[in-house]
């Protein structure tokens, strides 16, 4: 993840534009081009059909789900998507979450790779009460 350069407590969540265009932003065009970074080895012509575009601001759950010697665990935390001009490729968000920090300690300190899932809306308690039935330790951020 990338911190954003002047707001604290903010990310950036990107991938290379494969969120559907119901997640838009309203009122920006959603753009299809050839992938960001596969684009410039293998050509727009193999590459085309990545959508860009920034993602609608609202209240958002991120979650990821790790294993290590039979064990699983699940991270769990919220944010909130912020509105912004920036203008970047592939399908992306700027968002708040209470302690960036604390979250980059523990994606490290739990060892949680960089890739999640991003969800909109606060699906916390559902994700903690499925881990809870499952038998997955929920690590809350």
């Amino acid at each position: 993840t990338i911190q954003h350069q002047s707001k604290e407590n903010v990310f950036l969540a990107w991938h290379c534009g494969n969120a559907p265009q119901v997640l838009a932003a309203k009122n920006i065009p959603v753009c299809l081009r050839e992938h960001s970074i596969l684009g410039p080895t293998l050509g727009p012509e193999k590459s085309e059909g990545t959508a860009e575009f920034p993602l609608k601001p609202g209240t958002v759950t991120f979650t990821r789900i790790v294993e290590y010697d039979g064990q699983f665990k699940m991270l769990i935390t919220k944010g909130k998507v912020i509105p912004s001009e920036d203008k970047l490729r592939g399908s992306w968000s700027w968002v708040e979450v209470p302690d960036l920090d604390g979250l980059y300690r523990t994606l490290i300190e739990e060892g949680f790779t960089h890739h999640a899932s991003m969800i909109h809306g606060d699906i916390a308690s559902s994700l903690i009460e499925f881990c809870r039935f499952t038998g997955i330790e929920p690590i809350v951020v």
